[in-house]
């Protein structure tokens, strides 16, 4: 939560009052369901993404974004469950040490690489339509790897840990209900703020939108071959098209391979600019998070960490073979497991051992 300067005032109130504190269980349960409900969602969604791409079988090199930006989310996901987990520990140096990293630094360092792989993932499907050559020749696992582990990851951790540094005595936690206020006094914070995320959201929206020429320009490439192959007449002789009927179909091919690994990309991306817009705005100007449209454009923000893989089933045809396949392993699990426990079940009458003679009686 972010509060302006002048706000600040008011936190400070919050932490030298004295007055008795009396928190019902009613106030414990309402401030940690929605966190909670929002921590474990995310959590099961990514460790879902992640068994799927393990055993995602053949599956190109920028997959491997797809796999940062799924461990990114889980990180985020964790890091609302410790916030459930240390809200009413007793408040010591223990407590508030765990606090500041487990809530406030990791929720900046999940969603600064969330955003650095969003933007990788963009830039990449960009470059894989737009020069095709030069992208099949030069990208490879490795160079992606080594880009994760380099500008996403290590980029992140460096812009975090400058801020965390900087406005690590900013971080507030509440003597009272523990709540959590992040005040920052000192200059240069719109500057961090949007260096660790808002800043790639200018150059996906231009990367979208060369995209969405691409494929329109793509789209109409077969209508005009398609216009051109009908008024053409066979030549007499042997029987030949000037331009060969063939190439509209063969566009048409290209055209869906290159849309079905762009569109499910796109989507993700379309989606974060659109969640993450009115959220930043409102962190820009500083507005206080106890305003309800505030506090939920903020929980918003965070449902881009949940819904991939929805987006995965729609637009990803593996994906899906892979999901299906691995829930029927664990429908056929379970059953050979009752099968296990009771072996009578499902033997054909044949295979039953005959009844005794006190049966019989």
């Amino acid at each position: 939560m972010v509060l302006s300067p002048q706000n600040f005032s008011a936190a400070a109130v919050l932490l030298n009052r004295t007055e008795i504190c009396n928190i019902t269980q009613a106030n414990i349960i309402a401030s940690q369901l929605t966190p909670g409900i929002l921590g474990a969602l995310i959590i099961l969604a990514q460790l879902l993404n992640l068994v799927v791409f393990k055993f995602w079988r053949r599956k190109d090199h920028y997959m491997l974004f797809h796999i940062s930006l799924a461990i990114s989310s889980l990180l985020e996901g964790f890091s609302l469950i410790f916030s459930v987990v240390l809200r009413y520990q007793a408040l010591n140096k223990q407590t508030i040490l765990l606090t500041k990293i487990l809530t406030f630094s990791l929720t900046h360092f999940a969603n600064c690489s969330a955003f650095f792989a969003i933007f990788s993932i963009s830039i990449d499907r960009w470059l894989s339509v737009e020069y095709p050559v030069f992208y099949r020749t030069t990208v490879s696992r490795l160079k992606i790897a080594l880009f994760i582990l380099g500008p996403i990851w290590m980029g992140s951790f460096a812009i975090v840990a400058a801020g965390d540094v900087v406005y690590w005595s900013d971080m507030i936690i509440t003597s009272c209900d523990h709540r959590r206020f992040f005040a920052p006094e000192h200059f240069g914070y719109q500057i961090w703020f949007i260096a660790k995320g808002p800043i790639v959201l200018p150059f996906l929206f231009i990367s979208q939108l060369r995209l969405l020429t691409i494929a329109i320009t793509m789209k109409m490439r077969p209508r005009r071959g398609r216009a051109v192959s009908e008024a053409t007449v066979p030549d007499p002789v042997d029987g030949r098209y000037a331009i060969p009927i063939s190439r509209p179909v063969a566009v048409r091919k290209t055209f869906s391979i290159v849309w079905s690994t762009v569109v499910a990309s796109m989507a993700i991306v379309v989606i974060t600019f659109i969640i993450n817009g009115p959220a930043i705005i409102l962190a820009l100007l500083e507005l206080s998070p106890a305003l309800p449209v505030v506090r939920f454009l903020m929980y918003l923000a965070m449902v881009k960490h949940v819904y991939s893989p929805l987006i995965y089933c729609l637009f990803f045809p593996d994906y899906r073979v892979v999901l299906a396949r691995f829930l029927q392993n664990i429908r056929s699990g379970r059953a050979r497991g009752k099968l296990r426990q009771n072996p009578r079940i499902h033997k054909p009458q044949s295979q039953l051992a005959p009844p005794s003679h006190s049966e019989r009686l």
